[in-house]
Order: structure tokens, then C-alpha cells, then sequence
């Protein structure tokens, strides 16, 4: 017996429903207007945690992708998008499947923007630092030119009367400079004692590179 669909009256194909009506009446997905919060630089931008901002296409990806929700199988996504305002206007085209029936649907959000200092330019404008290097000797210029090719961009690099100063806010990026200049020139470590937390010594690491 073939079922006939509730609304036009045509072969009905998923429940009550024929195809057109079915993909008429359910959503692909859903999704509300964002908020974005980019660093005053534009440096990072949050989500869940501070990320590299590189272009604005994969920063609206990026949000969209986790806020889109999502009835049925989302094979692909395209975005549209102009400035407007506190932000954009974006306008979103996924392809996908509903009960193995495809569909194609569009909707239009607008995403605000607001900005604040993230965390690494918080730090960096208090001047908190991790680790600091020290640059000294005969092969002074070398070394710095060489250091400020490759620092990160949270590190900063400062001159001083017996040189120039590196400061990092990662211990981590310091320790990594360091690990490839000792291939050239000499690097020693060692530490100063700059505070304490709940009974445990706060350390900086020191690295004279000469």
C-alpha cells in the first residue's frame, strides 16, 4: 500500500511525509547570533580559550562550527561575510543529509565583535615575564639579529648598557632559543628566586648567551 504524504498528498517517502514536505518542514541546522571577542591587538581571539587569530574567515569558521546545532549529517559548510556594524553579517550555506535525503539550507546571523586585552598582552604590559635572556660579548649584533628573527611574538626585546635583554611570559619558548643558539654560541642557565606562592618558590630562568 503506498503511503500518501499528510501535507500535499504525495507518495510519502520518510514517515508521513514525501520528500519535499519532509525537507520543508526539518532543519538541517540551527544557529543564533555570535559574539566574538578579539584581542585589541588582534592578535587572539576566545574561544573556550585564547587562539591564534590569522584571518577572519577561519576565526567565523572556527565559532560556527561549535555553535552550530545540528540535526542531521553537515557535509559542508560555506560562508559569505561583510563588515556591518560591531561586526559582520554572515551568511551561512551547509549542505548535508536528513534521513539520507539531501539538502541545502541557508541562514543569515550577524556576529558582534568585541575587544579586550587578552591574556598574553596583559602580561606583556605589566611587564610579567617568565624567563629573560641576556645577550652579551663579542658577537653581540649576530646574536640579537639572529634572537629577534626568532622570538615569539608574547616576547620582547629591550637594549641595555652591557647589551640587550630578552624577556619571555613562556618559560618554555626560552628554553627552546636557547636549546638552538648553544649550536653556535655559548649559553648558560641559571635562576632567580622572584617571589613565593603557597609556600613554594617562584623561579625565573636566566640565560647569558654570549
Amino acid at each position: 500500500m503506498i503511503r500518501l504524504c499528510i501535507l500535499c498528498g504525495k507518495e510519502a517517502v520518510t514517515g508521513n511525509f514525501c520528500k519535499d514536505c519532509f525537507l520543508q518542514k526539518n532543519k538541517l541546522f540551527e544557529i543564533n547570533d555570535l559574539r566574538i571577542i578579539l584581542c585589541d591587538n588582534e592578535d587572539n581571539y576566545y574561544l573556550q580559550q585564547w587562539k591564534d587569530f590569522s584571518n577572519v574567515r577561519d576565526m567565523l569558521e572556527d565559532f560556527i562550527n561549535l555553535n552550530m546545532k545540528k540535526f542531521g549529517k553537515v557535509e559542508r559548510i560555506h560562508l559569505s561575510y561583510k563588515p556591518f556594524k560591531d561586526g559582520y553579517d554572515v551568511k551561512i550555506k551547509a549542505v548535508g543529509l536528513l534521513n539520507k535525503l539531501r539538502k541545502i539550507e541557508e541562514k543569515d546571523i550577524h556576529v558582534s565583535i568585541k575587544k579586550k586585552m587578552c591574556d598574553n598582552c596583559v602580561k606583556i604590559s605589566g611587564r610579567y615575564h617568565e624567563a629573560k635572556m641576556q645577550i652579551r660579548g663579542d658577537n653581540l649584533d649576530r646574536i640579537v639579529e639572529r634572537v629577534k628573527k626568532m622570538i615569539p611574538k608574547t616576547s620582547w626585546v629591550e637594549q641595555s648598557r652591557h647589551g640587550y635583554d630578552v624577556f619571555f611570559i613562556s618559560k618554555s619558548d626560552a628554553s627552546d632559543l636557547a636549546k638552538f643558539l648553544r649550536k653556535k654560541f655559548e649559553v648558560k642557565k641559571s635562576f632567580k628566586v622572584v617571589g613565593a606562592k603557597k609556600g613554594k618558590m617562584l623561579m625565573r630562568d636566566v640565560y647569558s648567551i654570549k
